[in-house]
């Protein structure tokens, strides 16, 4: 992945060589999580083609930021490997290694709570182009229960004006629990995409706090609508 850095322009040319290890990559990945996790998706029908497309989820587990794109990412051979990207807190990418491995994926650095405005411009114009994940949360949940939107979330959406797929995710929790170093091999995990958010009666408004609330509190009631209708009989956490 093209490192983004400040006055790069937002929509993004990778390489051959750039294309071909981000999708070895997400071969592999899926491969192992089929291997150790029984894994069940739902509702790809629903994911659009092209940029400019925000998938937003619940979030409780590291293995979350795996999932998600991996069930996007390999539809194939009905359509085409389409790549993503995600923002990730700066502290991730000063890991030896697993900063190279996961900004090479097409991640970026965006810092939670600061004055970051070049991040923040650069996310929201990556948003007009791109294919996005975001955990509108902000933090993986301890227990599996949905946790309120962050407005700022409700912000940056407001900006981009993204098309919005929800997802709901279940199992992550179990399989790879926070604090564990590593997942616990042989659990059950879905992921179920629903249709687009309709945030049109939003983004025709002026941005204020209230409207930024307003959207964000509209897609965590897309995501739990999910999780109550698409609930695995197996699932036990917490809704």
């Amino acid at each position: 992945m093209v490192p983004i850095s400040a006055g790069q322009i937002v929509m993004i040319h990778r390489t051959f060589l750039q294309k071909l290890w981000i999708a070895i990559s997400v071969i592999t990945v899926n491969i192992l999580m089929r291997l150790f996790t029984r894994v069940e998706i739902q509702g790809r029908e629903n994911i659009p083609r092209g940029g400019g497309v925000l998938f937003a989820a619940n979030h409780c587990s590291a293995l979350d930021v795996l999932l998600i794109p991996t069930a996007v990412m390999t539809r194939w051979p009905m359509t085409p490997i389409e790549f993503m990207m995600s923002p990730a807190k700066e502290r991730f990418f000063r890991i030896p290694v697993i900063g190279a491995i996961i900004r090479s994926w097409g991640v970026f650095s965006i810092n939670k709570g600061t004055r970051d405005f070049v991040s923040i411009g650069k996310f929201v114009e990556l948003l007009k182009t791109e294919r996005i994940m975001l955990f509108p949360e902000g933090t993986r949940s301890p227990d599996g229960q949905l946790q309120p939107g962050m407005r700022s979330a409700g912000w940056l959406i407001h900006k981009g004006q993204p098309l919005v797929i929800p997802a709901a995710l279940f199992g992550t929790e179990k399989v790879w629990p926070k604090r564990c170093i590593l997942p616990r091999p042989y659990g059950r995990v879905k992921v179920v995409f629903g249709k687009p958010v309709n945030l049109d009666r939003y983004y025709d408004q002026p941005l204020s706090r209230e409207v930024a609330q307003e959207v964000v509190d509209e897609i965590m009631a897309a995501i739990a609508h999910i999780k109550t209708a698409a609930r695995p009989v197996w699932d036990t956490s917490p809704l």
